[in-house]
């Protein structure tokens, strides 16, 4: 799912509620440059095998809305850079409910 969203500069809104991506392991800059992104649901985004989400938002400049719920264990390698010139983020909601194992 790396780059899946990738300069989609005219995209408002999205909502990946409840997506199944049980076999990704790569949302490395998924939402790159979604620049007309305001609003993100990932509420129940079930990504228990993901390790990189580095650059995950990086310069969604229009991201005001955030929502981002994780309902099981995971286990993350890299996170750097994630939420990357995001300087309109006013709202975000990051909930962990179990587990978070950062490996450094």
């Amino acid at each position: 799912m790396s780059y899946m969203f990738n300069e989609c500069s005219s995209l408002i809104y999205l909502n990946l509620f409840n997506i199944k991506i049980n076999n990704v392991n790569n949302m490395n800059s998924m939402f790159y440059k979604c620049f007309s992104l305001t609003s993100l649901n990932l509420f129940n985004f079930n990504n228990n095998n993901v390790k990189d989400m580095i650059y995950m938002f990086i310069e969604c400049t229009s991201l005001t809305s955030l929502i981002y719920l994780i309902l099981k264990l995971i286990i993350i390698k890299d996170m750097s850079y994630m939420l990357n010139e995001c300087s309109s983020l006013t709202s975000l909601i990051y909930l962990i409910l179990i587990i978070i194992i950062l490996i450094i």
